[in-house]
C-alpha cells in the first residue's frame, strides 16, 4: 500500500532507464524498448503494476547495464498508453508521464530494476504570481524566435506551447519538446518548484538558442564556400571548353612551367611564389592582359 508523507506518495514499482531521454509529468514519450532488462520491466509493469512504470534517466548513455547510482535522482511516474512491437522483437511504446518521482532505492528483482520512489503530488493548476508571469510571458516570446532556428520544434509545437496557462505545464511541455540536450532537459525536471522550473528552462533555452544559431551560421558560410567552389570550377571548366573549340587550350602551358618550376634550382620560397603565379595565370582567360603580365613575370 502507498505511504503518504506530506505532498508524496512512497510507491515502489518496475523501472526503466531512459538513455538521451527524459520524461515530464502530463508529457507523452515515445521509447523504443530493445534492452532485455527493459523488456522485462516493461512486462512487469503492464502485466502486474496497472501498467505503471517508473521513468529515470541515465547519467551516462553509453552504459548498458546501469544500476541506481547511475541515474538522475529526479524521474517520473508514467503509465503505458500504447504499445507496437516491431519484427526484430523491439517495442515501441508511448508513455505518459504522471507525476515526478525522488528515487530513494533501486534493486534487481527478476532481471529487471525496481525502484522504490517518493512520488510528488503536484496540484494541476499554480497559482500565478507576478514573477511567474513576468518568466511565462519571455518565454512565450522567446519561443517564437526559437522556430525559426530550431530543427524540431515546430510551428505548431509553438502554438501549443502558447496556448498552455498552466505555468509549471507550460515548463514541462516545452523543455520536452524544445530542448535538445538531455541534461538540460533533467535540470528542468529536477526543479520542483515553478519559479525554478520556469528560470530553468529560460537559461536552457537561451544556451541552446545560441547554439544553434552557431550551428546555422556554420552551416551557411559552407553553404557559401561550396557554391562559390562549384561556380569557379564550372566556370574554369567552360573557359578550358571554349579555349579547347578556340585551340587556344593552355594545359600544355601550364605542365611545362610546373615542371621548369619543379626542376630549377632556387629557394623553396621562390618557387612557392612562382607556383601561386602559375596557378593564377591558369584561371585566367586567355588573351587577358593579367595573363600576360602573369608571362612575362614567369
Amino acid at each position: 500500500m502507498a505511504e503518504i508523507y506530506q505532498n508524496y506518495t512512497e510507491m515502489t514499482l518496475p523501472l526503466l532507464p531512459l538513455r538521451g531521454l527524459v520524461g515530464f509529468p502530463a508529457v507523452q514519450l515515445n521509447i523504443d524498448i530493445a534492452r532485455p532488462s527493459s523488456l522485462k520491466a516493461f512486462s512487469e509493469a503492464a502485466t502486474a503494476h496497472d501498467a505503471k512504470i517508473f521513468l529515470f534517466t541515465q547519467k551516462d548513455i553509453s552504459k548498458e547495464a546501469p544500476e541506481g547510482n547511475d541515474l538522475y535522482k529526479i524521474g517520473v511516474l508514467a503509465e503505458i498508453k500504447h504499445v507496437v512491437k516491431n519484427p526484430q522483437g523491439a517495442l515501441s511504446v508511448i508513455f505518459e508521464g504522471i507525476a515526478r518521482a525522488k528515487l530513494e532505492e533501486c534493486t534487481v528483482e527478476n532481471g529487471h530494476l525496481t525502484a522504490r520512489a517518493l512520488v510528488k503530488n503536484e496540484a494541476k493548476s499554480h497559482a500565478p504570481t507576478p514573477t511567474t508571469d513576468a518568466l511565462l510571458f519571455k518565454l512565450k516570446n522567446h519561443i517564437n524566435e526559437l522556430k525559426d532556428i530550431h530543427p524540431t520544434f515546430t510551428e505548431e509545437m509553438a502554438l501549443a506551447a502558447s496556448a498552455i496557462t498552466d505555468p509549471g505545464y507550460f515548463a514541462d511541455f516545452v523543455a520536452s519538446a524544445a530542448i535538445v540536450d538531455y541534461k538540460n532537459k533533467q535540470t528542468v525536471l529536477d526543479s520542483f518548484t515553478v519559479k525554478n522550473r520556469l528560470e530553468k528552462l529560460l537559461i536552457a533555452l537561451e544556451e541552446e538558442a545560441m547554439l544553434l544559431r552557431c550551428e546555422r551560421d556554420i552551416q551557411l558560410q559552407i553553404r557559401e564556400k561550396i557554391d562559390k567552389n562549384q561556380k569557379d570550377f564550372y566556370l574554369r571548366e567552360q573557359i578550358k571548353a571554349i579555349q579547347s573549340e578556340l585551340g587556344e587550350d593552355d594545359d600544355d602551358e601550364i605542365s611545362e612551367y610546373d615542371a621548369k618550376i619543379s626542376e630549377a634550382k632556387m629557394p623553396d620560397e621562390v618557387k612557392e611564389k612562382l607556383y601561386k603565379e602559375v596557378s593564377k595565370l591558369a584561371k585566367t582567360p586567355f588573351g587577358a592582359a593579367e595573363g600576360v603580365v602573369i608571362r612575362s613575370y614567369l
